[in-house]
């Protein structure tokens, strides 16, 4: 019954990896067909990750990574539906109401309220069945798996009780927990490994699929698919009531003493020093979220810079153009919302009264500069965070790497525009349902612009993106860079559209 529409089509979309991209073919079909889509997709998602298109894409091209045609169509079989072009849908649609959630104040937690309404609207109109909405529904209206990662943080998620929502959502759809429980794990790794930041805390299998598998924190998640590992209630846990053994060890995010102490397969440096960001990030015991005076601004074409990658390199050549800097062209977005969108950024800036928090900004130094304290900088709209995420200097293959990793350090008091930052209060949830005082840092994203001067320059060892436990050692690769400090001297005025000298 299913084969044909499950077979392998040698016509199928793919990426340049020979990876299907099914999730990205709904896209373009729900941007043509339903204008409620087309209108949500250049929205922001509010993180690093850009618009809810490029997001959706990057989970699509992840999905098709984790599960095999024969286990979505075996899958199939014992639902009585087709699962597997169902999710190819339902993934397109995940985030399709995060930026309203947001931008009505109710936050990115409060997305599903937004965008199972218009899931279940286009996937009915797609002429899928109630069971297929319905199983839809419930695996992406929840996320039960992340707060299992965080153990008595959030949500204070414990196993036993997620465990029995996982039981009560596959009887709710009529499928067997074995199967409905692949299908939420999947999902949900799709979704984390979309993230660079969350790929630290996984494993990459050779084909490319990234997992959490072995970690001990979903044991019991694993143990349903898995009907062979005996879920234990007698197995030994930890104050949290999380299991305490039954994992492959590792890196273990909700356990600060296995960051910097992972074994044998811990990637130092032949000092034996841990990459940058690691203890720099991750200092939370020690961290007082400051006195917050920044808002996020709301003003016309507002989300265009986290848009898409484009969106932002054309805000960042007419902020270029407006203050003088040479060096940054304009493209072909250039129009004059783009204009409108720099200038307000620039005027928000200028009326800054200091960030709260130094700030990071991490690239790939592809032009290999060698920066000298005393060296002077002048940076358009410059996107940074409250921590250093030197993930973004480092690239997935050694042989990508082109240049030497480079973290340029803003010190409190610069001056920025507050464009995603973490709840403060401890009572508010946001990303993962974490706040500020649990990520050690207040801002997501911060835009600065102005003059800068280089105060003092670190070599530091960075490791890279697969510098992973369990690792070769001879396949590591020794990756150092550059730690540039810098300080404001001047301050682009747009009233004026001169430069003034900073009193940051």
């Amino acid at each position: 019954m299913y084969a044909e529409a499950l077979k392998f089509d040698p016509a199928q979309p793919r990426d340049a990896e020979g990876q299907w991209v099914r999730v990205g073919g709904q896209i373009a079909a729900f941007k043509a067909k339903y204008p409620v889509v087309a209108k949500q997709y250049p929205r922001s998602t509010y993180t690093e990750m850009g618009s809810i298109e490029k997001h959706t894409t990057d989970v699509g091209r992840e999905w098709e990574k984790q599960l095999s045609h024969d286990a979505l169509a075996g899958i199939s079989e014992r639902f009585g539906s087709d699962v597997d072009t169902l999710m190819a849908s339902a993934l397109a649609l995940h985030d399709i109401g995060k930026a309203e959630a947001v931008e009505e104040g109710a936050g990115k937690h409060a997305q599903h309220e937004h965008t199972i309404p218009i899931l279940q609207t286009v996937l009915r109109a797609e002429g899928f069945s109630e069971q297929d909405v319905t199983l839809a529904t419930e695996l992406l209206n929840h996320d039960l798996i992340g707060p299992l990662f965080r153990g008595d943080e959030g949500f204070k998620a414990k196993e036993a009780t997620v465990i029995e929502k996982l039981k009560a959502k596959a009887d709710k759809v009529g499928m067997n927990l074995s199967d409905f429980v692949t299908l939420q794990l999947a999902f949900y790794q799709a979704d984390a490994s979309a993230y660079p930041y969350i790929t630290q805390f996984m494993d990459r299998e050779q084909s490319g699929k990234w997992t959490f598998t072995g970690k001990k924190q979903i044991a019991g998640i694993e143990a349903l698919i898995r009907p062979a590992v005996k879920f234990d209630p007698a197995q030994p846990r930890d104050k949290d009531g999380q299991w305490t053994k039954g994992g492959t060890g590792g890196i273990d995010p909700s356990n600060k003493d296995t960051w910097m102490g992972a074994g044998p397969g811990w990637h130092t440096s032949p000092e034996g020093e841990a990459p940058y960001g690691w203890a720099e990030r991750r200092d939370k015991e020690n961290y007082t979220v400051p006195a917050v005076t920044h808002k996020v601004p709301k003003f016309a074409n507002f989300g265009w810079w986290g848009g898409s990658h484009s969106g932002s390199q054309t805000i960042t050549g007419e902020s270029a153009a407006l203050m003088g800097i040479e060096g940054y062209e304009k493209d072909d977005l250039q129009s004059p919302e783009s204009t409108a969108v720099a200038q307000r950024m620039l005027e928000e800036i200028a009326a800054s009264p200091g960030s709260e928090e130094p700030l990071f900004h991490a690239f790939q130094n592809t032009a290999h500069t060698q920066f000298r304290a005393g060296d002077t900088l002048s940076l358009p709209l410059t996107a940074t965070a409250g921590e250093p995420q030197p993930i973004y200097a480092l690239r997935a293959n050694a042989e990508d790497q082109e240049g030497p990793p480079t973290v340029l350090v803003f010190p409190k008091g610069t001056k920025m525009m507050a464009y995603g930052k973490w709840p403060t209060d401890p009572k508010q949830r946001g990303y993962e349902d974490g706040n500020a005082q649990e990520f050690g840092h207040v801002y997501s994203e911060a835009i600065v612009a102005g003059g800068f001067r280089v105060v003092k320059v670190e070599t530091r060892y960075f490791g890279s993106m697969h510098t992973r436990v369990g690792s070769p050692p001879d396949q590591i690769p020794q990756v150092y860079g550059q730690v540039v400090h810098l300080e404001p001297i001047a301050d682009f005025n747009p009233a004026t559209g001169k430069w003034e000298e900073s009193h940051g």
